[in-house]
């Protein structure tokens, strides 16, 4: 799955959520929605980028929520560090709600 790994990666060669992106952004939806089911602890850095950058009313920042929710106490030690350091009161919420 390339479009997972080089969404991870986060190389900077494209914004994939974007709506003129290849796919019209759908491509990060998927890859995000991929990244939850991965049950991978690598996967969370990338979903909570993923949610910093977007804006709170796109559909990949909800995405990268519930995949974080997906990856479960994996995810945990990550988020509650984000949520320690973060001065985002909104992303902090967001991240906090169920």
């Amino acid at each position: 799955m390339p479009i997972v790994n080089k969404y991870a990666a986060g190389d900077g060669e494209g914004d994939y959520e974007m709506d003129d992106s290849p796919g019209q952004g759908w491509a990060a939806i998927h890859a995000a929605k991929l990244l939850g089911q991965s049950g991978s602890p690598a996967a969370v850095p990338p979903l909570l980028r993923i949610a910093q950058e977007n804006d709170y009313d796109a559909i990949i920042y909800s995405t990268a929520l519930y995949a974080l929710q997906e990856l479960g106490e994996v995810a945990l030690p990550v988020v509650l560090d984000t949520m320690r350091y973060s001065t985002d009161l909104e992303f902090k919420g967001s991240l906090a709600e169920p």
